[in-house]
């Protein structure tokens, strides 16, 4: 049985633009775009650093680097949540 604790939030696609828009990423908002637990985020944030995407003491990373560890890019993830989010809006 899970507690409330466990149960996360899905972002909304207007947060994820939000998240997007930042070039550097802190752990919240690698958990809350990819929608992970915190020590997931961390050693996310551990990897795109190694492969270059920051510096190891600072709190924050290269968002393109997190999201080429996902064959993806923000110019790509901004792209397709637009078009989602436009999609939304004439239903």
């Amino acid at each position: 049985m899970s507690s409330i604790k466990d149960r996360k939030r899905e972002t909304s696609i207007s947060e994820k633009i939000s998240i997007l828009e930042k070039p550097l990423w802190d752990s919240r908002d690698i958990i809350g775009y990819l929608n992970v637990c915190s020590n997931k985020a961390f050693e996310i944030m551990k990897e795109a650093k190694r492969n270059g995407g920051g510096n190891m003491f600072i709190p924050s990373v290269n968002a393109d680097s997190v999201l080429a560890m996902f064959g993806t890019s923000r110019k790509t993830e901004l792209d397709i949540l637009r078009s989602n989010e436009n999609e939304s809006n004439y239903r």
